[in-house]
């Protein structure tokens, strides 16, 4: 049984983003799962809606292997359980995704989250690689 692990105001903007992404591109947003992959310069790479042979979390595997850019999002079971990973995404990268820049309190972890949610590489920092699971 998957626990939720969101601890962060940064979390729930990203996760606005990706459910828009998929509101946009299948109509429904929460329930699509998709990959996004940036090139080196943070631009849209592809983005794949259709589950990549040998599955999604191998496909992100590889990519974690070779330090690929990417944003990962598996309404796995919306709305109860919903999956979200990036790697390698700077926070001005993450912010023009977002359309605003990020403030000091989308970092400061909710007195009520789980024990389990993340703990930033560093206090206030945008980590450039997460997962959570709301």
């Amino acid at each position: 049984m998957p626990h939720s692990t969101f601890g962060f105001l940064f979390e729930q903007k990203v996760m606005g983003v990706a459910f828009g992404l998929v509101g946009r591109h299948l109509g429904s947003p929460g329930r699509g799962t998709f990959l996004l992959a940036l090139n080196g310069a943070g631009e849209l790479e592809s983005l794949s809606f259709l589950e990549p042979p040998g599955g999604w979390h191998l496909r992100c595997e590889e990519w974690n292997a070779v330090g690929k850019s990417y944003l990962f999002l598996d309404p796995f079971e919306a709305p109860e359980f919903t999956f979200l990973a990036w790697a390698g995404i700077e926070r001005g990268v993450m912010e023009r995704l977002l359309g605003e820049p990020f403030s000091d309190g989308d970092f400061e972890r909710f007195s009520s989250a789980s024990s389990r949610a993340g703990k930033l590489p560093e206090a206030g920092a945008f980590p450039t690689t997460w997962s959570v699971m709301f």
